[in-house]
């Protein structure tokens, strides 16, 4: 596909570091990149169309002396959220008037490199995800814009891929109705999906590009729900950039044209600007029992939407029992006690509502896959006749959403579960919605909370009858040891292999340091370590049932050291008989020398070790036993690290 680059005329205004009452943006699907050259950064407007196959962009505003990255579009209160690059970090927001407001110095670790940034789905926490040649792991940020002094947590991202234990990614993107968070690592050259919540990269699912083997500094999703990138095809860090077009199924990048030299960017999106979802829980449905479907109703656009009319229908064996009061006002021509629902005369403010029914599968009902589509119309705003819903759990846009009736298969998703020591465990009935649930423990909701190994009955009452089951919870267990804290010489370096009492397969391990850089292998069950100084490991591990544990282990290191005997007796008595020097390891020793009381040398000895009786002075010069007395010595020794080490002494001679 060729696509036309279209540029509109630029309008430069200023910006001002401290604003009140900043301008709201219109959101109605727009796109904004950061872009920064000639010593500042500027803000542009992006329009791509699919389509046509153009790609167009407007130049808003430029910040002169002003590095800006890390942007977000913050959907609720349309302002686009961001990060000033300088030491420190400031967090910024800039609104539609082009004012920039600098919120807060960030507390962000300087090793690492904060350019990736998104708008939460929550809409509440500005999204930064960090990366550094100096330390692992990753680290991802999350600060929170509800509150004025804007909290930050910082979360440790551990990947899928023990073999690549930390991605280069230089931005990310939410996928507007899945809420998955979507980046680039421009070190494997593969699209990657980002969990904050579990702490994990998946890095181990997706492909390798073939078209794309560097960084994608601009990453963002269109109102369609299609993924674009901009980046380099060549070398990580090349500014020859390409805009791709990306597929979230497959992970390969299509290049559609070649943008030539740009520089440092960023970008992000308001991604639709009117939206309805159609959300259905849970998604396997029984016969004679109830599920839950949520229509949520979004309009982004900067208008509310006048006499719109919501519809949705469903077979004959699905019937609504309830429909939850409008948030908006509209009358309810249509629900309870039917087979279709219809909203008339509604009026949507601005912002995002839920409408919320509960439906029931009759006795009778089908088994087998159905699907659902509810529509709004009309949308004059948007130049639409109607809009259809869009299943939020999918990568595609505008499709129906999908569920199961499905006879019960059993009282449970699965009949033995495994409770890791102090932990807890849920236990929860496959049926869901059911008139009635009794356990064994007197509890009486669909699921229950357990922290100890046991059986545990249910009974399920439905409008089909009576059903009772047995749920059985086993122990699992995961134990970690590292030993003794240990010493070490400088220079030196150690194996640390655990002692692991498991279950089950052990999956993960990871391994920590006071001293960064001084372990060999952050994932492997074993790793060389190599301090420089004191030193506390720690290793964490998972086994397969999910269970946890951790322990650690101090490692000093201690500088060269040695001993000597200050008298020896050599008199062929096996005992004392040798004048050598001791210690704690075997130090290499480049010479060492026995001296008269008058400084003249009687012998020398070269290349030898500490602990070796062959390597010292039996008593003699030129094969000859010397005299009962005080004689001096002196030793060049060679530490660990290859520092050399002078010794001196004296030492008497008896016989």
């Amino acid at each position: 596909m060729s696509v036309r680059i279209v540029t509109f005329t630029a309008v430069w205004l200023g910006f001002s570091l401290f604003v009140h009452g900043q301008q709201p943006w219109d959101c109605s699907g727009r796109i904004f990149r950061v872009l920064e050259h000639d010593g500042g950064t500027e803000l542009q407007e992006l329009f791509v169309q699919s389509m046509t196959g153009t790609l167009s962009l407007h130049r808003l505003h430029f910040y002169q002396g002003i590095r800006i990255n890390g942007i977000a579009y913050h959907p609720t209160q349309n302002m686009i959220y961001g990060v000033v690059l300088g030491s420190p970090n400031r967090l910024c927001r800039i609104d539609a008037g082009g004012n920039l407001a600098i919120l807060r110095d960030l507390p962000l670790p300087q090793d690492y490199l904060f350019v990736s940034g998104d708008m939460a789905p929550d809409e509440k926490h500005l999204i930064l995800f960090g990366y550094s040649d100096k330390e692992l792991p990753n680290l991802l940020v999350q600060i929170d814009l509800s509150k004025p002094d804007y909290p930050t947590r910082w979360i440790p991202m551990l990947t899928t891929d023990p073999l690549h234990p930390y991605v280069y990614c230089a931005d990310i993107a939410y996928h507007p109705t899945t809420g998955q968070l979507f980046g680039f690592d421009h070190l494997q050259n593969k699209l990657i999906t980002l969990d904050p919540d579990q702490g994990i990269i998946n890095n181990s699912v997706y492909p390798v590009s073939n078209t794309a083997e560097g960084s994608l500094p601009s990453l963002f999703f269109t109102p369609h729900g299609e993924l674009f990138g901009i980046g380099s095809s060549g070398d990580r860090y090349a500014e020859d950039r390409y805009f791709y077009n990306i597929n979230t199924r497959t992970g390969q990048l299509v290049p559609w044209v070649n943008l030539g030299y740009e520089a440092n960017q960023d970008a992000c999106s308001c991604p639709f600007s009117v939206h309805l979802l159609n959300r259905i829980a849970p998604r396997q449905i029984a016969p004679c029992t109830d599920f839950t479907m949520t229509l949520v109703v979004i309009n982004r656009t900067d208008e509310v939407l006048k006499e719109v009319r919501i519809v949705d229908s469903f077979a004959e064996d699905i019937l609504i029992r309830s429909v939850s009061p409008l948030p908006f006002p509209g009358k309810i021509e249509q629900g309870v006690g039917g087979h279709k629902l219809e909203i008339v005369a509604a009026t949507i403010p601005i912002g995002r509502d839920s409408i919320t029914l509960i439906l029931h599968a009759a006795e009778n009902a089908v088994s087998g896959q159905r699907t659902n589509q509810a529509r709004i119309e009309p949308l004059e705003v948007i130049n639409a006749l109607w809009l259809d819903s869009d299943d939020p759990e999918t990568l595609e846009y505008g499709d129906p959403t999908q569920f199961e009736i499905t006879p019960w298969a059993g009282l449970f998703k699965q009949d033995l579960y495994r409770i890791c020591a102090g932990d807890t465990v849920r236990i929860e009935s496959s049926v869901p919605n059911a008139r009635k649930y009794r356990w064994s423990n007197g509890d009486t909701t669909a699921s229950i909370n357990v922290t100890h190994p046991g059986t545990y009955h249910l009974t399920v009452t439905s409008d089909c009858g009576e059903t009772q089951g047995t749920a059985t919870v086993i122990a699992d267990n995961l134990e970690i040891h590292l030993g003794a804290d240990q010493v070490i010489d400088r220079g030196t370096s150690i194996m640390l292999e655990p002692e692991i009492i498991s279950g089950s397969a052990v999956t993960s391990y990871y391994w920590e340091s006071s001293q960064p850089g001084s372990i060999d292998c952050s994932r492997c069950q074993q790793t060389e370590v190599s301090p420089t100084a004191d030193t506390e490991y720690r290793v964490s591990a998972r086994n397969r049932y999910g269970c946890t544990a951790t322990d650690h282990v101090m490692i000093r290191v201690r500088e060269l050291s040695y001993y000597v005997p200050n008298t020896f007796s050599p008199n062929g008595d096996q005992s004392n008989d040798v004048f050598y020097l001791q210690g704690p390891a075997d130090y290499p020793i480049v010479t060492f020398t026995i001296y008269d009381r008058w400084g003249n040398a009687l012998y020398e000895i070269r290349d030898g070790r500490c602990n070796d009786a062959a390597f010292g002075w039996d008593g003699t010069c030129n094969s000859k036993p010397v005299s009962p007395g005080v004689y001096s010595w002196q030793a060049k020794i060679l530490a660990k690290d290859g520092k050399e080490v002078w010794g001196f002494g004296d030492v008497t001679l008896i016989r």
